[in-house]
């Protein structure tokens, strides 16, 4: 299994495969100061591929070590912090990118909640011969996820399904990219996963997202890339945006706290 780490300012918000000395101190995370009660739906299979939102990153990765028969299965290590202070390294993420053929990611939050799944996205590029109809991919989808709250259709080459779970099973977001409430998590081989990783410096966006109604979000996006009705590839995500934007909420409260006491740090004088 390999690893990459990344390292997220706040302030300076900064995402980097290379973690450079520059701090004056480090602190630990607590866990699970936070805990969330874990949502369930009635006539509803809220996964992918088994792998469910509020999950723990061991949990998952044991499902997609099977899925994967163990093959191609890497992990993301993440910490974050200021100039002055950063935090221990995480798991933030599990992938398995496979070109031309499946991509898995899993999200996670830090341990202040636990390292806890917070967002699953899964891409297959079906091969000439197993192309399933538009027709039965849907209806497998509605059979697994129950009926969508809403669903359109782009041209005759692109399907979204979109079902909005929760309190509000309706979801509204002033983003006009990346919007929570049409845009599936697009992640592949080439994908830079810095920048999709969790970051309590992502706060104001997490925030934005979590005011858009529906604490699940769980996106389809059917294409056909003929004129046969046969599906060339699938994207199906799940978000849980509360999740995160409640981490993020106490992981910025020890950012803060790390640097009060970094401030009141004696530190000698040169000699002059």
């Amino acid at each position: 299994m390999k690893s990459i780490r990344t390292v997220a300012l706040v302030g300076c918000i900064l995402a980097s495969a290379i973690s450079y000395p520059f701090a004056a101190g480090s602190f630990s995370i607590p866990e699970n100061t936070i805990t969330f009660q874990d949502a369930t739906y009635e006539g509803r299979e809220v996964d992918i591929i088994g792998i469910k939102m509020g999950m723990s990153g061991d949990e998952a990765l044991n499902i997609l070590d099977e899925h994967r028969k163990g093959r191609n299965v890497n992990y993301l290590e993440s910490n974050f912090g200021t100039r002055n202070v950063t935090s221990d390294y995480f798991k933030s993420a599990y992938y398995s990118w496979n070109r031309d053929a499946e991509n898995i990611t899993v999200l996670l939050t830090s341990p202040t909640s636990g390292g806890k799944v917070y967002s699953v996205a899964r891409q297959i590029d079906f091969g000439v011969r197993d192309r399933p109809t538009m027709e039965d991919l849907t209806a497998s989808l509605i059979k697994k996820y129950g009926e969508p709250s809403s669903e359109k259709t782009k041209n005759s080459s692109n399907k979204y399904l979109y079902w909005y779970l929760g309190e509000s099973e309706k979801c509204s977001s002033p983003a006009k990219e990346g919007n929570i409430c049409t845009s599936p998590l697009r992640v592949s081989w080439h994908t830079d996963i810095n920048k999709i990783v969790y970051s309590p410096a992502k706060i104001n966006s997490y925030k934005e997202q979590s005011s858009a109604g529906a604490n699940t979000i769980i996106i389809a996006e059917i294409t056909s890339f003929d004129d046969d009705g046969r599906v060339g590839e699938l994207l199906v995500s799940i978000v849980e945006p509360k999740r995160a934007f409640a981490t993020a909420e106490v992981d910025m409260k020890l950012i803060d706290e790390a640097e009060a006491q970094n401030s009141n740090r004696k530190v000698a004088t040169p000699k002059l």
